[in-house]
């Protein structure tokens, strides 16, 4: 047999050899789960086999930033897509971090996930009836959320600097209202304030970097900027 033939051979068994190795493990992280063995803020290996029953559903997301759902009945590993030099190696352990049992949540009284009440569910409502941080999309939208809404509610919405005024009303059994954030007040506090009130509950806005190219990456720069309650809901849909 020629040097040719036999170099052709190994060139072929090479390939072939290639072909049959698993591609090379990339992290995912679950983000929302129906299955008790696969809970949010759980870090599955990319070769790791999933099994899921008829009814099971699990949200993971990679390196890349996108959701991978994946739905029973299943059983192999999870489909994600080819690596590229725009995915964030350091992703999915931010995202993690945000279902520690540490998170900040700073919208709820004691800060720490784990103590709840009634929370809104979208992502870019702030809870008047705490002091918090919150996190604003670069669109400036968001809503004025209160969890009693058995009475109308007046009050007063201040700028920390006193530039900006607003009053605000809702009706009985009105859990929210729309609230452009002024565009010269990011970075900035808020003093919100009822008729009778000793102390104002204070708002504090961060402004989300317009640069960031998509929810997850958004979601953990926010749980980084203790806005972790907002980037869970903006992860799970809730944006």
């Amino acid at each position: 047999m020629s040097s040719a033939s036999i170099a052709r051979i190994v060139a072929a068994a090479l390939v072939l050899s290639a072909a049959a190795l698993p591609a090379a493990a990339r992290d995912l992280v679950v983000i929302a789960s129906n299955e008790p063995a696969l809970q949010p803020g759980e870090i599955v290996d990319s070769n790791a086999e999933i099994v899921l029953p008829a009814a099971g559903r699990v949200t993971l997301i990679g390196p890349d930033g996108r959701n991978l759902i994946v739905q029973g009945p299943y059983a192999g590993r999870p489909k994600l897509g080819a690596a590229s030099s725009a995915d964030d190696p350091t992703l999915v352990s931010r995202i993690s971090r945000l279902f520690d049992a540490s998170a900040t949540n700073s919208e709820m009284p004691g800060g720490v996930r784990g103590l709840r009440e009634a929370e809104p569910r979208d992502a870019w409502s702030v809870n008047v009836e705490h002091n918090g941080t919150y996190c604003v999309a670069a669109s400036g939208m968001m809503r004025l959320w209160r969890a009693h809404a058995d009475a109308p509610l007046e009050v007063t919405l201040r700028s920390a600097g006193g530039s900006n005024v607003t009053r605000v009303q809702w009706q009985s059994q009105e859990s929210e209202i729309s609230w452009h954030v002024p565009a010269d007040a990011t970075e900035s506090r808020f003093l919100l304030r009822r008729e009778g009130d000793a102390m104002p509950v204070v708002l504090t806005l961060k402004p989300i970097p317009a640069e960031l190219p998509n929810d997850a990456e958004r979601a953990a720069w926010m749980g980084e900027n203790g806005c972790a309650a907002q980037a869970r809901r903006l992860l799970q849909g809730g944006g």
